[in-house]
């Protein structure tokens, strides 16, 4: 299938392959490694050398690389050393770990009590940079796992790689969402994008370890099963609201919502961690998004004194609750819960056009057998429909999922959650089960992605931009 396009790993000895990306000092010292468990020991070492871990910028995802290896074996994995301008599409990736600045970011790393600062360009191996330049090796930025949403951002990439003879021409970004609006406001750039859903390749993964694995928050992770859905028992909660990180604004509109209209009483929610944002920047926050109301500042004060609100993380440090995996499912909070109100990564940022959706709306709610408002990117909905999902009209009202103004989508949201709050608890338990058929396709249906490549996609782009032009 890819028969014509070559994908470029350093290597480690000649058994594993090792993620493009390390540092030059760490390059050097590993290449004479002779397996993987040298490797990790080294690693754990710097680490404890290097707390922040910010030099693990590329090299702590292997999203691409992974599913490259699942999809399509490693015959048509070469080293540097082997690439060579003969028709061939060489591709050089990176996988970003935290965001697409660390890309024109200058990055320390102390080895052995030694400080090394070194940037990006540093990282790609000579034969490969010469590559580059002369344009039949292609620079694959992958952040699949994250929404493109900076315009700004890519733009710099671009010229920050121009000035070491890389053309835009020759650099791939892989997120999310396909990010089209970039390009209105960067009409001249040459750079490429396209995307994938990461998630949808991991169904099985993510099934087979809630059945039998114990989650980094320390307890055995169970999901809701047709056999728990019975309608003669009475849920004890309406709404199921989880948000991990508070950096996202919109989250904290969520909890507005919540302490408005009293739902932090016959609903679950968390609001963990809150990355130190004060009661000012919250009113402000507020204000953005939800427009001058007669409330923000008194409920403002009120969430400033709750949050962080936890269910299961009050063990975690600060710095554990920023970045706890998620691979925790508490079956009792979907079991005893009617609707999920997702939280999703994007809201009004990213693009209006190419929705991005991650776990929180493919995994929780859809594993768990709840349906949902997805407080998420504009045709969120109308994309899970498009691969074959169902959504809950008219017993939810889903006309947010069309409205491209942020304001009034929240409001349109907002309408819904009043409303379902308003029901008599029997309503809404019949609600529920008028629903039934449609949760048991959703999960039902995740079988179906058994095959998927999310980078499928991306590979059908590539050869359509770049097979016939070498």
């Amino acid at each position: 299938m890819n028969a014509n396009i070559k994908v470029i790993y350093d290597t480690l000895g000649t058994e594993a392959l090792m993620l493009n990306g390390y540092p030059p000092v760490v390059k050097n010292t590993i290449k004479n490694f002779n397996d993987s468990t040298e490797l990790n020991k080294y690693i754990n070492q710097l680490d404890r050398e290097n707390l922040d871990r910010s030099w693990k910028a590329f090299i702590n995802h292997c999203n691409f690389m992974r599913h490259y290896i699942k999809n399509h074996g490693i015959l048509d994995i070469v080293k540097p050393e082997n690439i060579v301008n003969n028709g061939k599409i060489y591709l050089y990736p990176f996988e970003i770990t935290t965001t697409l600045e660390s890309i024109i970011e200058r990055i320390n790393i102390t080895v052995n009590g030694v400080v090394y600062n070194y940037e990006f360009i540093d990282l790609i191996d000579h034969q490969v940079l010469e590559g580059l330049r002369q344009g039949y090796v292609k620079l694959l930025i992958n952040t699949i796992h994250d929404p493109l949403e900076k315009k700004d951002v890519i733009w710099q990439i671009e010229q920050y790689l121009s000035q070491y003879g890389i053309s835009g021409d020759q650099v791939i970004f892989v997120g999310g969402n396909k990010f089209n609006e970039y390009y209105d406001k960067y009409p001249d750039s040459r750079v490429q994008i396209t995307k994938g859903y990461i998630i949808l390749g991991d169904f099985e993964d993510k099934e087979q370890f809630f059945a039998t694995k114990i989650g980094s928050l320390g307890y055995q992770s169970e999901l809701v099963q047709e056999t728990d859905l019975d309608y003669n028992i009475v849920r004890s909660k309406k709404f199921l609201c989880l948000n991990r990180n508070l950096h996202r604004p919109h989250r904290w509109v969520l909890a507005y919502f919540a302490k408005k209209y009293n739902l932090l009483e016959n609903s679950i929610f968390s609001f963990v961690a809150r990355h130190g944002i004060e009661l000012k920047i919250i009113e402000g926050i507020l204000l953005q998004y939800l427009g001058q109301r007669d409330d923000i500042s008194t409920i403002a004060s009120q969430l400033d004194l709750i949050i962080p609100l936890e269910l299961d993380t009050h063990h975690l440090s600060t710095q554990e609750k920023q970045g706890f995996t998620l691979n925790n499912n508490r079956k009792v909070y979907y079991a005893n819960t009617y609707i999920n109100i997702v939280s999703e990564t994007s809201f009004d940022q990213g693009s209006n056009s190419d929705p991005f959706i991650t776990e929180k709306t493919f995994i929780n709610p859809i594993f768990n057998l709840q349906p949902f408002i997805c407080v998420g990117n504009p045709f969120t909905l109308q994309a899970l429909r498009d691969l074959g999902f169902k959504t809950f009209s008219p017993v939810i009202n889903e006309s947010y999922d069309k409205c491209l103004d942020y304001r009034q989508r929240y409001r349109l949201i907002e309408d819904e959650i009043v409303r379902i709050n308003n029901m008599p608890v029997q309503e809404l338990h019949d609600s529920y089960y008028k629903l039934a058929d449609i949760v048991i396709h959703n999960k039902r249906h995740t079988k179906t992605f058994a095959n998927y490549d999310p980078f499928a996609d991306a590979f059908n782009d590539i050869r359509g931009w770049y097979e016939h032009k070498e």
